[in-house]
């Protein structure tokens, strides 16, 4: 039978995984501090906060990392807000020094003002998206300037939920 997501799905999922890459070099990103991280010399203007499950294990965990990586690597500042899945004190304890490095560089507890005026990433499943269809952060937070919402989903149609 003939399915008339069939053809899209390709299409759809490149346009979710390269989304947020070209977005970042685009919109300028530099990042003013937020209340309670340091101090930054970064003039003001579009920035990205980035919020995902990075203190939990599986593959939008690995996959933000991964988008945090990339950034560093490209001198493209954000930050990031756990969110969308428990905390694993396991996992934590996992990560290579240089993850953790990076990752304590970049993480936000509560991105208060720091997501005003920004791009905010929600990269996790779509059920932890404002309204929440569980506890977690809220993603988006009010008064974002940008939005994107960024999955993945193995599937040959879209849930009815989306």
């Amino acid at each position: 039978p003939h399915s008339p997501t069939r053809g899209l799905a390709l299409p759809f999922v490149l346009v979710l995984l390269l989304l947020p890459l070209l977005l970042l070099p685009l919109l300028g990103l530099a990042l003013a501090a937020g209340e309670g991280d340091r101090a930054s010399a970064a003039p003001p203007g579009p920035g990205v906060v980035w919020f995902a499950p990075f203190l939990s294990s599986g593959g939008y965990s690995s996959e933000a990392h991964a988008f945090l990586a990339a950034a560093d690597d490209a001198g493209i500042p954000f930050r990031a807000v756990h969110h969308g899945d428990s905390v694993s004190e396991p996992f934590i304890r996992g990560l290579p020094a240089s993850a953790t490095a990076l990752l304590s560089a970049a993480l936000v507890r509560s991105p208060g003002a720091l997501a005003r005026q920004r791009v905010v990433v929600c990269h996790s499943e779509p059920g932890a998206w404002h309204p929440a269809r569980y506890p977690t952060s809220r993603c988006p937070p009010g008064g974002s300037r940008y939005t994107v919402g960024r999955t993945m989903f193995e599937t040959n149609s879209i849930p009815d939920g989306w």
